[in-house]
């Protein structure tokens, strides 16, 4: 016979093909007792979990994992001359994996028997070095997003409109080597500004990215009127971050 209860994410169980086992008694209608219960819709969410297992023909088949209460409430009508040993034994293997749950999760220094102290400074190793990547990930994360973080800081709730060549210069000042004509090659090649043309397009306007400015200027025959295309703070940001990303790609091919 399989063992009654054991434990899985961190929770004692047992399932329906081995409470069908332990009473003598087919699966498909230890299912069917499951699925007839009269208990309330949040009882049963809590204790009984339908999952997917593969029979011993390698078909995909259903079984329900059940937790402590869960098996109690099923078995609790079950007659026959073993039944009542079974529970016992259920209740009792139950109580001893929760005891064992509550072990494991003491500090090491804190359980008196050897091999489960053991066992639990493994798992604390263990936990502690999923941490330390998990920091040093996030260490570089912030590293290689610390100058686009502190210029979008600097220009969060501003209004201010800037050149393409002053956004150039905030560039390299965040330390992306790149000047104005480049700049203004990248802007084209994004989509963001139409091609032999400093006009940015439908959609970077829409993204308001951009804006341009116009004004008057006279001559002494006629009027004309100048365009100055000019960068939003959110598009500031926002080529800024492109930059930022293609270096970080290139780095990445590059290694």
């Amino acid at each position: 016979m399989n063992q009654l209860v054991f434990i899985e994410n961190n929770q004692a169980l047992t399932d329906s093909l081995t409470v069908a086992e332990a009473f003598g008694k087919r699966h498909a209608d230890i299912i069917r007792a499951i699925n007839n219960l009269s208990c309330t819709k949040e009882f049963n969410e809590r204790n009984f979990a339908s999952v997917d297992y593969l029979d011993s023909k390698g078909e995909q088949r259903k079984k329900y994992l059940i937790k402590k209460d869960g098996l109690v409430f099923l078995v609790m009508g079950f007659t026959g001359s073993k039944t009542a040993e079974f529970k016992e034994k259920y209740i009792a293997e139950f109580n001893r994996m929760e005891l064992e749950l509550q072990k494991l999760s003491q500090p090491s220094y804190m359980i008196e028997d050897p091999v489960s102290r053991a066992k639990r400074w493994i798992v604390e190793q263990e936990e502690k070095q999923a941490l330390a990547k998990q920091n040093e990930k996030l260490h570089i994360e912030q590293k290689q997003n610390e100058p686009l973080v502190n210029f979008a800081k600097i220009s969060q709730g501003s209004n201010e409109l800037k050149l393409v060549r002053e956004v150039a210069k905030i560039a390299q000042k965040e330390g992306l080597v790149i000047g104005e004509q480049r700049l203004w090659k990248k802007l084209r090649e994004w989509g963001y500004i139409f091609k032999n043309s400093t006009e940015p397009t439908q959609k970077a306007m829409e993204s308001g990215y951009f804006q341009v400015i116009q004004r008057n200027i006279n001559t002494p025959s006629d009027t004309r009127v100048r365009t100055t295309t000019k960068v939003t703070p959110k598009g500031q940001i926002r080529i800024l971050h492109k930059l930022h990303k293609e270096i970080k790609e290139q780095g990445a091919i590059a290694r």
